[in-house]
């Protein structure tokens, strides 16, 4: 009943236009985990190689990193479905 309220709407509401949290508490470990395949996925090679972040595809590496969770963690769902996007 509560889904909609959450830290993700929060940011979105203060006006970020991308924002990524959980619905219930996860694991340290799985959140590392999906942080770390999220960031993979947004990198790019800016300006001289640099690496950047392309938060337009976030909703996209969001769901990258969970398919790669649940792919680990299949049996344990309450483990990667919490992982939720905010964000145009």
């Amino acid at each position: 009943a509560d889904e909609s309220i959450h830290i993700t709407s929060a940011f979105q509401l203060a006006g970020y236009p991308n924002a990524v949290g959980t619905l219930w508490p996860v694991h340290d470990a799985v959140a590392v985990r999906v942080a770390r395949l999220l960031y993979r996925e947004l990198r790019t090679e800016g300006v001289g190689g640099r690496p950047e972040l392309d938060d337009t595809r976030t909703a996209h590496a969001l769901h990258r990193a969970v398919l790669g969770c649940r792919a680990a963690f299949a049996a344990s769902p309450s483990l990667w479905a919490a992982h939720v996007h905010a964000g145009a």
